[in-house]
């Protein structure tokens, strides 16, 4: 309902957008923030602009300058459906994102699209949701073990290996995550505390100090809140909500984790050395555990001896690290010898184990011991037992247990511990093997 005018004097529409860089800084005019804000750090566009926008960019900017007018340029790919198909509204495959959002949270789509290289189409599956959700499952469980276990700690003098080979991780972690964020490779990030935090941290380390998280143990206290805070910082970009209630929560403070600092890699805790050593070591575990599953040998039953035959560089990476090997696969001796036919260039896993599994009375008289250990701690959990919490415990059992009294005292928070037939009143029955036992307690 008024008279409208167009502007007399277009060149071309791609030539306006092309100038965009300085002509929205007033430049010619002003100078002071053409001199503060150009040449542009980073661009970001869809593929189908390389003819166009980018194209006047790059035109313009040469012609004026005498050089491109951008630092950085990253075109994006798509959100495709399952089957790498446009989505659609007229197809039906359209997948809303507030759909993803009401089912599993904002952080987990968000976390999802920045772990894939942003070049690349993303051919949407709910499954590939399914597997960020997993790694939140761990996440939170690592969260809820660490507030059970990491109490107050007072920073210790010195750590023990896996804690040290923990904290060489991540520091190389944190300087790998700030050089790919510097570069425009987040996603490479996001993998690599993913990795870090389901392999490193909850399959191996937290099995490592399994035993250890029983016992007033002050530098596993420290490793574990260090670890925790700093993973946190780290994963606060790309989870933001998740990050800020777990922070509040274990570091009960007030402020934000969005205003504390970025971590930075100490380098005093960098071992490269050690973390090559703990490769083997780890293949090394993985390699004897599955050996005894094959035979069908839980870890509970101890065995005698185990020989690891590998290269030289294997045997110089484990013989420094051999009680580590013996605690994780419950195995009293370890040999390892050298194989000169064997070649240090052909991978980590190159090396093969030889169990003992001839059973003494004193190997099955232990067997016997962990079994029935897991089954006082099974009826504790049970009966919502905190790890403080004292009891008064009886044993009935075949198998004399005298002998390993003094544990099961520590290790199950016993105050009173009597063997026979005596029963209070939270009971468990059953059979180890063939041998019929029954345990019952009462809270002290």
């Amino acid at each position: 309902k008024g008279t409208m005018k167009r502007v007399p004097d277009v060149l071309d529409v791609w030539f306006d957008s092309g100038v965009a860089p300085w002509a929205s800084l007033g430049y010619p005019k002003n100078k002071k923030n053409f001199k503060k804000f150009w040449p542009v750090d980073f661009i970001l566009e869809g593929p189908d602009q390389i003819r166009g926008w980018w194209n006047s960019l790059m035109i313009t900017g040469v012609l004026t300058f005498d050089r491109r007018p951008f630092d950085n340029v990253l075109f994006h790919g798509f959100v495709l459906d399952a089957h790498g198909i446009k989505m659609s509204k007229s197809k039906g495959n359209v997948v809303e994102p507030e759909k993803i959002v009401e089912k599993y949270g904002r952080d987990v789509l968000r976390f999802y699209f920045l772990s894939g290289a942003p070049w690349d189409d993303y051919y949407f599956k709910w499954e590939d949701m399914d597997e960020v959700v997993k790694f939140f499952v761990v996440l939170k469980n690592i969260f809820n073990y660490i507030k059970t276990y990491a109490s107050s700690f007072k920073k210790p003098k010195e750590l023990k290996i896996e804690d040290k080979w923990l904290l060489s991780k991540l520091n190389n972690l944190i300087k790998n995550t700030e050089e790919n964020c510097k570069t425009y490779n987040a996603h490479k990030s996001a993998k690599e505390i993913k990795e870090f935090i389901e392999n490193d941290l909850s399959r191996f380390y937290i099995k490592l100090i399994r035993e250890r998280a029983s016992e007033d143990d002050n530098e596993l206290r420290f490793t574990l809140n260090y670890v925790f805070d700093k993973i946190l910082r780290l994963l606060a970009p790309f989870t933001p909500y998740l990050t800020e209630k777990m922070y509040l929560d274990l570091i009960k403070k007030e402020k934000s984790i969005h205003f504390e600092d970025w971590p930075t890699a100490e380098t005093k805790y960098i071992d490269n050395k050690l973390e090559h050593n703990f490769n083997y070591i780890k293949i090394t575990i993985q390699k004897i555990l599955s050996e005894r599953e094959k035979l069908n040998l839980g870890t509970r039953w101890p065995l005698g001896k185990v020989t690891i035959t590998c290269t030289k560089d294997a045997l110089n990476s484990l013989k420094g690290l051999v009680d580590l090997i013996k605690n994780q696969t419950n195995i009293k001796e370890v040999i390892i010898k050298s194989d000169d036919s064997l070649l240090s260039s052909r991978g980590y896993d190159d090396f093969s184990v030889e169990l003992d599994t001839s059973m003494t009375k004193e190997l099955e008289e232990e067997g016997y011991y962990r079994e029935i250990m897991r089954r006082i701690q099974d009826l504790r959990k049970k009966n919502n037992l905190k790890r403080e919490d004292k009891i008064n415990l009886n044993i009935s059992f075949e198998v004399n247990l005298k002998n390993f009294e003094k544990e099961i005292k520590e290790r199950a928070g016993v105050k009173n511990l009597s063997f026979g037939k005596a029963k209070h009143k939270n009971l468990v029955n059953g059979k180890i093997k063939d041998k019929d036992f029954e345990i019952s307690f009462d809270s002290v």
